[in-house]
């Protein structure tokens, strides 16, 4: 079995489709839309609306979609049934992307790429697929997946009655502590050593060329090490970037970090130590922008694990009564006063538009020397940056 935890999927395209005597048939054997609370739809029914808009040997997928809507607004909100349907009607969705690449009949990639064969065992493989709710798509830090993806696991895992079956799953988080413990992924590693019958894909690559991570050796020297990044004027959503590093000792020598942050206009916070927090305060008393330091965030399985997390208000908010923070460049400054240097990788959250949402959203990237983008070698000397 195939099963693909995404955005959008097109049960009647001809990737997804197989014959059936003189009929087509969806290789969709279950599509669960995670608000359903009936656990979606079988093959069967999928089948049913294939076999009634298909004229002369030709399936309108268009009708098809259409007639899933009609039958999800008795289930869902009709304005969530509304709002996937007119993804689908679009050229293209993240959730078809995928389905195609992973298991696609033709195998695309052994047309394109002469990689495989075009008849594989993907092409011909029985798909599940989980349909995201919508406000975790629209939550591009992917802080709000957890839930969703463990659901979405134990759905498959009802399903596929014990068959070999891989998942793939597209969406996810850019930061965290990036060493394996973060609380989703030890619960999928959980359930593997409880399912042995599942594989987890997690694909590579999906930050593309973001200038979303940076790290910095502050040595115990207690200068002070920048990380500039740059928001850009019309975002109208909030940046969080995550620091992480190892609160080692050796002997009498520890690292003893604090970070500050500098607005584009030159102020600066307070020096933050660990456990403690600042808030940068504008108009009526509202922040625009926070510092926590945390030694063993929640999020971290080991105890030697210290985070920061910064956030800053968008520069266009949405709300009248939200203050905006300033765009241009803002640094983040980390300095060591212990007796033990220590490496600090920095990850600003994704904040781009979702595939398919058509949404319009501006992605803060890090920059080297201030105000340019980083040189060509991402691992230069010169520059923090590390794609």
């Amino acid at each position: 079995m195939a099963a693909v935890i995404d955005d959008g999927c097109p049960f009647a395209h001809t990737a997804f489709r197989t014959r059936k005597g003189k009929r087509w048939q969806t290789r969709i054997a279950a599509l669960w839309f995670q608000e359903d609370r009936q656990f979606g739809f079988s093959g069967a029914q999928l089948n049913k609306y294939i076999n009634r808009e298909t004229r002369l040997g030709v399936v309108d997928e268009r009708a098809c979609y259409t007639e899933l809507r009609d039958e999800l607004r008795k289930r869902l909100a009709p304005s969530l049934a509304d709002a996937w349907w007119q993804r689908m009607l679009g050229p293209a969705t993240h959730g078809a992307h995928v389905l195609d690449v992973f298991a696609g009949s033709p195998n695309p990639l052994a047309e394109r790429y002469r990689v495989g064969s075009v008849d594989d065992h993907a092409e011909q493989a029985r798909i599940m697929f989980v349909q995201l709710p919508r406000g975790s798509i629209d939550d591009t830090s992917g802080l709000s997946m957890n839930v969703c993806v463990l659901e979405a696991l134990v759905y498959l895992a009802a399903r596929v009655q014990g068959r070999p079956t891989v998942v793939n799953l597209s969406y996810g988080s850019l930061a965290g502590p990036h060493d394996g413990s973060s609380l989703l992924e030890s619960a999928m590693d959980h359930f593997l050593d409880e399912h042995s019958n599942f594989s987890i894909v997690l694909p590579a690559g999906n930050g593309y060329d973001y200038l979303t991570h940076a790290s910095v050796v502050a040595g115990p020297d207690a200068r002070w090490h920048d990380m500039p990044l740059r928001i850009l004027p019309d975002d109208p959503t909030d940046t969080f970037i995550e620091l992480w590093y190892e609160s080692q000792s050796a002997g009498d020598s520890r690292a003893i970090l604090d970070f500050q942050l500098i607005a584009p206009d030159g102020s600066s916070s307070n020096a933050v130590p660990c456990d403690t927090a600042l808030e940068l305060v504008r108009g009526e008393q509202v922040p625009i922008a926070a510092v926590v330091h945390q030694s063993r965030p929640p999020t971290a399985a080991e105890s030697s694990k210290h985070s920061v997390l910064v956030a800053l208000a968008a520069s266009r908010p949405t709300l009248r009564n939200r203050p905006a923070a300033a765009h241009g460049v803002w640094t983040v400054r980390v300095r060591n006063r212990g007796g033990l240097g220590v490496r600090v990788n920095a990850w600003i959250e994704r904040d781009d538009s979702a595939f398919g949402t058509g949404r319009s959203r501006s992605q803060a990237v890090f920059l080297s020397r201030g105000v340019e983008p980083a040189p060509g070698d991402p691992h230069s000397a010169t520059s923090p940056i590390d794609r």
